[in-house]
Protein backbone atom coordinates (compact mmCIF):
# COMPACT_ATOMS: atom_id res chain seq x y z
CA UNK A 1 0.00 0.00 0.00
CA UNK A 2 1.80 3.51 -1.07
CA UNK A 3 1.32 6.45 0.77
CA UNK A 4 0.14 8.99 -1.73
CA UNK A 5 0.61 12.51 -0.54
CA UNK A 6 -3.28 13.34 -1.11
CA UNK A 7 -4.20 10.56 1.18
CA UNK A 8 -1.83 11.50 3.80
CA UNK A 9 -3.30 14.84 3.54
CA UNK A 10 -7.13 13.40 3.88
CA UNK A 11 -5.79 11.63 7.36
CA UNK A 12 -3.74 14.30 8.86
CA UNK A 13 -6.98 16.04 8.30
CA UNK A 14 -9.47 13.87 10.00
CA UNK A 15 -6.83 12.85 12.69
CA UNK A 16 -7.62 16.86 13.42
CA UNK A 17 -10.92 16.02 14.43
CA UNK A 18 -9.39 14.24 17.67
CA UNK A 19 -9.54 17.76 18.84
CA UNK A 20 -13.28 17.67 19.22
CA UNK A 21 -13.25 15.08 21.78
CA UNK A 22 -11.72 13.22 24.82
CA UNK A 23 -10.91 9.99 22.96
CA UNK A 24 -9.77 8.59 26.16
CA UNK A 25 -13.17 8.91 27.60
CA UNK A 26 -15.39 5.79 25.89
CA UNK A 27 -18.44 7.75 26.45
CA UNK A 28 -16.88 10.96 24.66
CA UNK A 29 -15.78 8.08 21.88
CA UNK A 30 -19.53 7.38 21.32
CA UNK A 31 -20.61 11.03 21.16
CA UNK A 32 -18.22 11.20 18.22
CA UNK A 33 -19.96 8.37 16.71
CA UNK A 34 -23.69 9.61 17.55
CA UNK A 35 -22.13 12.41 15.93
CA UNK A 36 -21.28 11.41 12.77
CA UNK A 37 -24.07 9.35 11.95
CA UNK A 38 -26.04 12.62 13.04
CA UNK A 39 -23.89 13.92 9.34
CA UNK A 40 -25.01 11.40 7.21
CA UNK A 41 -28.18 11.09 7.91
CA UNK A 42 -28.40 15.55 7.38
CA UNK A 43 -26.50 14.42 4.14
CA UNK A 44 -29.25 11.86 3.20
CA UNK A 45 -31.95 14.41 3.94
CA UNK A 46 -30.14 16.88 1.46
CA UNK A 47 -28.98 14.84 -1.33
CA UNK A 48 -32.42 12.59 -1.21
CA UNK A 49 -30.33 9.23 -2.99
CA UNK A 50 -32.50 7.69 -5.44
CA UNK A 51 -31.60 3.96 -3.92
CA UNK A 52 -30.16 3.24 -0.64
CA UNK A 53 -28.06 0.12 0.57
CA UNK A 54 -26.89 -1.32 3.61
CA UNK A 55 -24.75 -3.69 3.69
CA UNK A 56 -23.66 -5.65 6.28
CA UNK A 57 -27.07 -4.76 7.86
CA UNK A 58 -27.27 -7.11 11.14
CA UNK A 59 -31.01 -5.22 12.37
CA UNK A 60 -31.03 -2.92 9.46
CA UNK A 61 -31.39 0.01 11.67
CA UNK A 62 -30.20 2.41 8.61
CA UNK A 63 -32.45 1.11 6.26
CA UNK A 64 -35.57 1.33 9.18
CA UNK A 65 -34.59 5.20 9.55
CA UNK A 66 -34.42 5.59 5.76
CA UNK A 67 -37.39 4.56 5.02
CA UNK A 68 -38.93 6.84 7.89
CA UNK A 69 -37.18 9.68 5.89
CA UNK A 70 -36.86 8.47 2.10
CA UNK A 71 -40.84 7.43 1.51
CA UNK A 72 -40.79 5.93 -1.69
CA UNK A 73 -36.58 5.13 -2.16
CA UNK A 74 -35.92 1.33 -2.83
CA UNK A 75 -33.88 0.22 -0.04
CA UNK A 76 -32.12 -2.80 0.24
CA UNK A 77 -30.21 -4.49 3.21
CA UNK A 78 -27.93 -7.20 3.12
CA UNK A 79 -27.21 -9.22 6.21
CA UNK A 80 -24.83 -12.57 5.08
CA UNK A 81 -25.40 -14.31 8.62
CA UNK A 82 -28.44 -16.98 8.26
CA UNK A 83 -28.87 -16.72 11.86
CA UNK A 84 -28.94 -12.97 12.52
CA UNK A 85 -31.06 -13.02 9.44
CA UNK A 86 -33.66 -15.20 10.80
CA UNK A 87 -33.49 -13.40 14.25
CA UNK A 88 -34.11 -10.15 12.74
CA UNK A 89 -36.46 -11.07 10.17
CA UNK A 90 -38.60 -12.63 13.26
CA UNK A 91 -38.19 -9.55 14.98
CA UNK A 92 -39.15 -6.89 12.17
CA UNK A 93 -41.43 -7.01 9.80
CA UNK A 94 -39.67 -5.42 7.03
CA UNK A 95 -42.22 -6.22 3.86
CA UNK A 96 -44.06 -3.94 6.00
CA UNK A 97 -41.64 -1.19 6.02
CA UNK A 98 -41.43 -1.95 2.30
CA UNK A 99 -37.33 -2.75 3.20
CA UNK A 100 -35.65 -5.38 1.13
CA UNK A 101 -34.17 -7.44 3.93
CA UNK A 102 -31.84 -9.82 1.98
CA UNK A 103 -30.02 -13.43 3.39
CA UNK A 104 -26.84 -12.38 0.74
CA UNK A 105 -23.46 -11.76 1.28
CA UNK A 106 -22.36 -9.38 -0.73
CA UNK A 107 -18.56 -9.66 -2.08
CA UNK A 108 -16.74 -9.89 -5.10
CA UNK A 109 -18.52 -13.25 -6.24
CA UNK A 110 -21.95 -14.06 -7.41
CA UNK A 111 -23.12 -17.45 -7.20
CA UNK A 112 -21.96 -18.18 -3.13
CA UNK A 113 -19.55 -17.86 -0.79
CA UNK A 114 -18.19 -19.15 2.77
CA UNK A 115 -19.46 -17.01 5.86
CA UNK A 116 -17.29 -17.78 9.14
CA UNK A 117 -19.04 -17.78 12.29
CA UNK A 118 -17.52 -18.08 15.86
CA UNK A 119 -18.30 -21.03 17.11
CA UNK A 120 -16.11 -20.75 20.41
CA UNK A 121 -13.85 -18.07 21.79
CA UNK A 122 -11.31 -18.80 24.25
CA UNK A 123 -12.70 -21.97 25.03
CA UNK A 124 -16.34 -20.96 25.74
CA UNK A 125 -19.12 -21.12 23.52
CA UNK A 126 -19.59 -18.15 21.23
CA UNK A 127 -23.01 -16.98 20.28
CA UNK A 128 -23.96 -17.04 16.13
CA UNK A 129 -25.65 -14.01 16.51
CA UNK A 130 -22.39 -12.15 17.47
CA UNK A 131 -21.81 -8.91 15.11
CA UNK A 132 -18.02 -9.52 14.69
CA UNK A 133 -18.66 -12.28 12.43
CA UNK A 134 -17.44 -12.32 8.93
CA UNK A 135 -16.32 -13.38 5.22
CA UNK A 136 -12.97 -13.81 7.17
CA UNK A 137 -11.09 -15.01 10.19
CA UNK A 138 -10.44 -13.02 13.15
CA UNK A 139 -7.02 -12.97 13.75
CA UNK A 140 -6.95 -13.39 17.23
CA UNK A 141 -6.14 -17.14 18.42
CA UNK A 142 -7.85 -19.85 20.35
CA UNK A 143 -11.45 -19.15 18.05
CA UNK A 144 -13.19 -22.45 16.94
CA UNK A 145 -15.10 -21.55 13.48
CA UNK A 146 -17.93 -22.78 11.62
CA UNK A 147 -17.77 -22.13 7.86
CA UNK A 148 -21.71 -21.90 6.08
CA UNK A 149 -21.91 -21.42 2.82
CA UNK A 150 -24.32 -18.78 1.73
CA UNK A 151 -25.66 -17.03 -0.82
CA UNK A 152 -23.54 -13.94 -2.34
CA UNK A 153 -23.62 -11.32 -4.77
CA UNK A 154 -21.73 -8.72 -6.10
CA UNK A 155 -23.16 -5.11 -5.84
CA UNK A 156 -22.59 -4.89 -9.82
CA UNK A 157 -24.52 -7.74 -10.26
CA UNK A 158 -27.01 -6.90 -7.99
CA UNK A 159 -27.84 -3.04 -9.54
CA UNK A 160 -27.90 -4.26 -12.56
CA UNK A 161 -30.06 -7.25 -11.98
CA UNK A 162 -32.49 -4.69 -9.96
CA UNK A 163 -32.29 -2.05 -12.72
CA UNK A 164 -30.66 0.59 -10.18
CA UNK A 165 -27.47 1.28 -12.02
CA UNK A 166 -27.47 5.17 -12.86
CA UNK A 167 -29.50 5.73 -10.01
CA UNK A 168 -27.73 8.11 -7.47
CA UNK A 169 -27.30 5.95 -4.12
CA UNK A 170 -26.11 5.89 -0.50
CA UNK A 171 -24.42 3.21 1.08
CA UNK A 172 -23.54 2.46 4.66
CA UNK A 173 -21.06 -0.56 4.74
CA UNK A 174 -20.33 -2.22 7.76
CA UNK A 175 -18.39 -5.47 6.23
CA UNK A 176 -16.34 -6.39 8.97
CA UNK A 177 -13.25 -6.37 7.56
CA UNK A 178 -14.47 -7.75 4.33
CA UNK A 179 -14.40 -4.07 2.63
CA UNK A 180 -12.24 -5.39 -0.39
CA UNK A 181 -14.24 -7.99 -1.18
CA UNK A 182 -17.44 -5.69 -1.04
CA UNK A 183 -15.67 -2.75 -3.13
CA UNK A 184 -14.18 -4.84 -5.54
CA UNK A 185 -17.56 -6.35 -6.62
CA UNK A 186 -18.78 -2.52 -6.67
CA UNK A 187 -16.46 -1.45 -9.61
CA UNK A 188 -19.69 0.02 -11.84
CA UNK A 189 -21.93 0.63 -8.93
CA UNK A 190 -19.64 2.89 -6.98
CA UNK A 191 -19.84 5.51 -9.62
CA UNK A 192 -23.66 5.89 -8.99
CA UNK A 193 -22.98 6.42 -5.13
CA UNK A 194 -22.63 9.67 -3.98
CA UNK A 195 -22.43 9.12 -0.61
CA UNK A 196 -20.63 6.29 2.46
CA UNK A 197 -20.73 5.76 5.69
CA UNK A 198 -18.37 3.01 6.24
CA UNK A 199 -15.97 1.31 8.84
CA UNK A 200 -12.76 0.63 8.44
CA UNK A 201 -10.09 -0.11 10.58
CA UNK A 202 -6.29 0.74 11.41
CA UNK A 203 -4.98 -2.71 12.24
CA UNK A 204 -5.61 -6.24 11.08
CA UNK A 205 -8.65 -7.97 13.42
CA UNK A 206 -9.61 -9.89 10.31
CA UNK A 207 -7.17 -12.39 8.26
CA UNK A 208 -5.65 -10.44 4.75
CA UNK A 209 -8.44 -7.57 5.08
CA UNK A 210 -7.74 -4.30 3.75
CA UNK A 211 -6.79 -1.43 6.43
CA UNK A 212 -8.27 1.97 6.57
CA UNK A 213 -5.78 3.32 3.81
CA UNK A 214 -6.31 0.44 1.26
CA UNK A 215 -10.32 1.28 1.58
CA UNK A 216 -9.09 5.27 1.48
CA UNK A 217 -7.01 5.08 -1.77
CA UNK A 218 -9.60 2.87 -3.23
CA UNK A 219 -12.65 5.23 -2.62
CA UNK A 220 -10.24 8.05 -3.88
CA UNK A 221 -9.29 6.33 -7.06
CA UNK A 222 -13.50 6.62 -7.68
CA UNK A 223 -13.61 9.55 -7.29
CA UNK A 224 -15.15 9.82 -3.38
CA UNK A 225 -13.50 11.69 -0.64
CA UNK A 226 -13.29 11.87 2.82
CA UNK A 227 -14.96 14.32 4.79
CA UNK A 228 -15.37 12.80 8.54
CA UNK A 229 -14.86 10.62 10.73
CA UNK A 230 -15.41 9.29 14.51
CA UNK A 231 -13.20 8.26 17.19
CA UNK A 232 -15.52 4.85 18.14
CA UNK A 233 -12.89 2.40 19.14
CA UNK A 234 -8.90 2.65 18.90
CA UNK A 235 -8.09 1.03 15.65
CA UNK A 236 -11.66 0.56 14.46
CA UNK A 237 -13.95 3.71 13.53
CA UNK A 238 -16.08 5.31 10.71
CA UNK A 239 -15.49 7.97 7.57
CA UNK A 240 -17.78 9.61 5.30
CA UNK A 241 -16.97 9.76 1.48
CA UNK A 242 -18.92 12.17 -0.66
CA UNK A 243 -18.65 12.83 -4.43
CA UNK A 244 -17.71 16.84 -4.80
CA UNK A 245 -21.21 17.40 -6.38
CA UNK A 246 -22.54 16.49 -2.57
CA UNK A 247 -19.59 18.70 -1.08
CA UNK A 248 -20.72 21.76 -3.59
CA UNK A 249 -24.41 21.57 -2.20
CA UNK A 250 -25.08 24.37 0.55
CA UNK A 251 -26.58 22.69 2.74
CA UNK A 252 -24.36 19.96 3.12
CA UNK A 253 -21.73 22.10 3.40
CA UNK A 254 -23.95 23.90 6.48
CA UNK A 255 -24.13 20.48 7.90
CA UNK A 256 -20.92 19.73 7.86
CA UNK A 257 -19.42 22.78 9.10
CA UNK A 258 -21.96 22.35 12.09
CA UNK A 259 -20.44 19.55 12.64
CA UNK A 260 -16.86 20.46 12.91
CA UNK A 261 -17.54 23.33 15.00
CA UNK A 262 -19.53 21.56 17.47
Amino acid sequence: MANSPLRIESELRLLSLAGKYNINDPADRKRSNVALESLFYGIQDAIKPQCILEIGAHGAAFSRDMRDRHENVPIYAFEANPHIFESMSGKFNFEALNVRYLNLAVSDVTGHTEFQIQKSVDGQPASPIRANNSLLRRTQADVEYEAVRVPSTTLDDFCAAEGLSGRPMSAWIDAEGASEMVLKGASRTLQDIQSIFIEVEDAEFWTSQWRSGHVMDHLMAHGLHPIARDFEYDLQYNVIFVREPVLANGIVRYKLATFLHG
